[in-house]
């Protein structure tokens, strides 16, 4: 995320990592989808098109039009439910998110296991993002993930088991390390994978890790609907 120090600035403009948010808070401010206070200017948002209650549009044009202009890449978020979501739903879903102009979609809830059936799944879905022009990221969210996902990934998403992943899965040198992401986080269990609680200080240190680990996209976040203090 942004604003963790000038440090991390020189960091990323030498090339050693970029930043990234998952947002799940919301992003217009009314109906009309004018942006709220809480647009922010990371490298790259992950965001869902819609909020919950009431729905509205996350990812309004003047959302995205404001992202644009700051140079933002937007992901949207699309949940697959390890596959047990109904393939058309799911499709749906992304190319709705594709039409709001956004830069690609990343799946949640994907099968770290691949087998035959979740490469149609997957794939089918990623021709679909792709043919719009789109990126796809694949989250798994573990460390032990089979390296036959980047088949199919334009980005993998190991949540808090980017340091394991990085450390048991020696296939990850054979890519560039920004087609991996990582979260540091205070979520419920990140604390027993991460070794710490996060805070200002240890933000900083797992972005720098993540980067020199090969995973060339980090967040780090005390909280998902409002920014942390650092920021």
């Amino acid at each position: 995320m942004s604003g963790l120090g000038a440090p991390l600035d020189d960091a990323v403009r030498a090339g050693q990592g970029r930043r990234f948010c998952i947002y799940y808070g919301w992003l217009v401010a009314d109906a009309a989808g004018m942006p709220s206070p809480s647009a922010l200017r990371p490298d790259l948002l992950v965001a869902p098109a819609y909020t919950a209650e009431p729905q509205m549009r996350n990812l309004s044009a003047p959302v995205m039009d404001l992202l644009r202009r700051q140079g933002v890449e937007v992901l949207a978020y699309v949940d697959a439910a390890f596959g047990h979501c109904p393939f058309d739903e799911v499709l749906s879903s992304a190319a709705e998110a594709m039409a709001l102009g956004v830069g690609g979609v990343l799946f949640e809830q994907v099968e770290h296991r691949w087998s035959p059936a979740s490469h149609s799944y997957y794939g089918t879905l990623a021709e679909g993002v792709r043919a719009g022009g789109g990126r796809v990221a694949l989250n798994t969210g573990v460390a032990a993930t089979d390296e036959a996902l980047m088949s199919v990934a334009d980005l993998l998403m190991l949540e808090h088991g980017w340091r394991a992943f990085a450390e048991l899965s020696p296939w990850r040198r054979r890519y560039d390390p920004l087609r991996f992401m990582g979260v540091s986080s205070n979520e419920p269990g990140a604390e027993s994978l991460l070794g710490h609680r996060l805070d200002s200080g240890s933000a900083a240190r797992d972005a720098r890790d993540a980067w020199a680990m090969g995973v060339g996209w980090h967040c780090a976040t005390d909280r998902y609907i409002e920014l942390p203090p650092w920021l």
